[in-house]
């Protein structure tokens, strides 16, 4: 869910910067995590924005792991400007040693969609 948004900077093009919150399972350890990052991005021609980010992960059994995030990508509007496609890679670290431990240094490639009502699928795979 995008919390909030603003115009950071206008340059040749204008400059978002996004707060999110997400909760969700990773799959690999069945792990519920929420995740909050935030993101700025910038158009570009043809209708493309790119976009970096920093986050954490956090469980939310109690076990206070974190993981940091660190996302980049390139994406655009589809249907008239309702909905976002991004893709692009995302960088993992942590200093846990339990259920978060397998993402330190991992590098996964990523496929975000969000809907017109904020619905979003985010599917993440590891760059081996």
């Amino acid at each position: 869910m995008v919390i909030s948004w603003k115009i950071i900077r206008e340059m040749t093009y204008p400059c978002f910067k996004t707060r999110c919150v997400c909760l969700y399972l990773v799959i690999r350890e069945a792990v519920g995590v929420t995740e909050t990052v935030t993101f700025w991005s910038t158009f570009r021609p043809g209708g493309l924005f790119y976009g970096e980010g920093q986050g954490v992960l956090m469980t939310k059994d109690g076990s206070r792991e974190i993981a940091t995030i660190t996302p980049q990508g390139i994406g655009r509007f589809t249907n008239q400007g309702q909905k976002v496609s991004i893709r692009g890679s995302v960088f993992f670290r942590t200093s846990s040693t339990g259920k978060l431990a397998f993402l330190n240094n991992v590098v996964g490639v990523f496929e975000y969609e969000a809907d017109e009502a904020g619905n979003t699928i985010v599917k993440v795979g590891e760059w081996k």
